[in-house]
């Protein structure tokens, strides 16, 4: 039966209004936000760590990701990090003082092709998703000349400084600010480009316009998005 399918039904001015299931799982998707930290392990890994819980307090354990490089097996690890990034509203970089990765012999890791912290911002700054880089203590955002071309740019974003001591939280609320900002133009984006549901009007009775509004809790669970195993 049609009603089944509900998932709310309320009562307001002489009419019945109700939201299909489907709707309300896509409302429920499109309000979890989905943030990316980019961080290199022998550089921040502590200091992401502490990143990772601040941002999971503000917007919950499956909004933030971290660890994206747990690579099926035969699966192009390149395209694993671009698929993981394509959903993504925000990503985070964590720049420490070892983030270009420097080696023996003066080459660093970020102008290896296959750096998957290389591949994760040429990602994130090819399809133009908002990138907020992380300055840890005082470190420095690199020099483009440091960079390999395709991320050059990066070198030119306002970069965030976040302290490692008694400051951390109140650097990082500036962080949470500007994320918030992003989050509500991603709102608004996904308004304009069709995928805010619409809500169902059917006219109500007259044994409905004298009933009391009610709710009535959805049957069926709404979807939920994948979270990704923290492992990197």
């Amino acid at each position: 039966p049609a009603h089944r399918r509900l998932t709310t039904l309320w009562y307001a001015n002489g009419r019945i209004f109700y939201t299909p299931l489907h709707a309300v799982a896509e409302r429920a998707a499109l309000a979890v936000p989905r943030i990316i930290i980019s961080y290199r392990r022998s550089d921040a890994d502590v200091f992401a760590g502490r990143v990772r819980d601040r941002i999971a307090a503000s917007y919950g354990e499956d909004s933030v990701f971290i660890d994206i490089d747990n690579i099926p097996f035969g699966k192009d690890f390149r395209v694993h990090i671009q698929e993981a990034l394509a959903k993504a509203d925000a990503v985070l970089v964590i720049v420490g003082p070892r983030w270009l990765g420097a080696r023996k012999g003066g080459r660093s890791r970020i102008n290896e092709e296959g750096d998957p912290v290389r591949i994760e911002v040429e990602t994130a700054l090819g399809k133009r998703i908002p990138t907020i880089p992380i300055l840890v203590g005082s470190t420095d955002m690199p020099k483009s000349e440091q960079l390999p071309e395709s991320l050059k740019d990066f070198a030119f974003i306002n970069a965030a400084p976040v302290d490692t001591g008694r400051d951390f939280h109140r650097d990082l609320d500036r962080v949470l600010a500007t994320i918030n900002a992003i989050l509500g133009q991603s709102a608004d984006a996904a308004k304009g480009n069709g995928r805010e549901p619409t809500t169902v009007v059917a006219p109500a009775t007259t044994e409905q316009n004298r009933a009391e509004p009610e709710v009535k809790a959805a049957t069926d669970p709404v979807a939920q998005p994948d979270s990704a195993p923290p492992v990197r």
